[in-house]
């Protein structure tokens, strides 16, 4: 009878250990309820349309260390009108790839960075752009600050995206969170392409306007990098500038006689020309002439009209090719930004 106890007891123990050993071996072959849901996502996202699901590389996966803050942030997409939300560190790596070539130099995109940070910040703690109540700036580069999302760069760079990804994001984690002020108050961090000798001072470009910080300063652009010439045949220019201004009366025959600049900024930008019968300003008759600044004069030969047009873009605050002739030099970040945006301080607003 004892012996039958002894077996009976160890019979039971046994079976008790078998279904302790099955019960964890079942929990065992499914990890974890994390890695059961991980396995689920991965399910289900492998069900969706593919989109932008990219593995990440190494650098991406580092990029979350000290990385710009994760705030989220909307912005008017122009070309769907549409509202896009997105993390802050993605926005200004997509600023810094549309507007500025990625073989620029490490300190020329850390000044873009900032200078698109600072854009971003001076339009949102003024209401926004205008395009859409809930977004700050808008897509649109003629209105706001132009922004190519990471499908539009990868189809962009093709092989070398990895390589050109990885030198902007440097340069918006090396600057995280950093703006310009003046006097206390976050500053119109105005940009554009190129310039040459000089830019222009906000308040020539916008009459009465006030941004003491957008002076005119010298810029180091080499002529060959700026200058484009171009001709236009008299007869095609007066039947545009009639389109353009009813009242002007200009004809082929007398144009070299009709047209005439009529001022120049501190900058020797165009300010006024006299077109016929009226007087327009420099940009309204760049625009006429499909120019690329008001950076420009002109003579006639041989029944056209020849323009000598110098730069890219509104003239004022930094000028990009300016910003990467510094960097070239061995220019800081810092001192490009203190050199276009006079009198200005560098601040930190993810330091609280």
């Amino acid at each position: 009878m004892k012996k039958t106890c002894i077996f009976a007891a160890e019979f039971l123990a046994a079976g008790l250990i078998l279904a302790f050993l099955a019960i964890s071996g079942a929990r065992g072959a499914g990890i974890s309820c994390r890695a059961e849901k991980q396995l689920e996502c991965s399910k289900e996202a492998a069900r969706q349309p593919f989109t932008d699901i990219i593995p990440q590389t190494e650098n991406e996966q580092n990029s979350g260390q000290n990385a710009e803050n994760t705030e989220e942030i909307s912005i008017y997409c122009q070309s769907s009108k549409s509202v896009v939300r997105l993390d802050m560190q993605e926005y200004i790596t997509g600023v810094v790839a549309a507007e500025m070539p990625s073989s620029y130099g490490a300190e020329a995109l850390k000044a873009q960075a900032v200078a698109a940070r600072t854009y971003f910040e001076y339009k949102r703690r003024r209401g926004g752009c205008g395009k859409n109540d809930s977004c700050a700036v808008c897509t649109a580069s003629g209105h706001c600050q132009a922004y190519a999302d990471k499908n539009e760069r990868r189809k962009k760079w093709g092989k070398s995206f990895e390589e050109k990804e990885a030198r902007i994001q440097q340069a918006v984690r090396d600057t995280q969170g950093e703006i310009m002020t003046f006097g206390g108050e976050v500053v119109l961090a105005m940009y554009h392409d190129s310039s040459f000798g000089s830019t222009e001072a906000y308040r020539d470009l916008y009459s009465g306007g006030k941004a003491e910080y957008l002076q005119s300063v010298s810029t180091p652009e080499k002529a060959r990098e700026v200058k484009r010439i171009k001709a236009i045949n008299c007869a095609e220019f007066a039947h545009r500038l009639m389109k353009k201004f009813p009242d002007c009366a200009v004809r082929a025959a007398h144009l070299q006689n009709q047209l005439e600049i009529k001022e120049l900024t501190a900058s020797g930008r165009v300010k006024a020309v006299r077109v016929g019968k009226i007087t327009v300003s420099g940009s309204e008759f760049e625009a006429a002439a499909g120019l690329r600044s008001t950076l420009y004069s002109f003579n006639f030969s041989a029944g056209n009209i020849i323009f000598t047009n110098y730069g890219y873009g509104h003239g004022v605050g930094m000028s990009q090719r300016g910003a990467a002739a510094m960097a070239k030099a061995g220019k800081s970040y810092e001192e490009i930004l203190l050199h276009y945006y006079k009198g200005v301080t560098i601040e930190n607003i993810d330091v609280k």
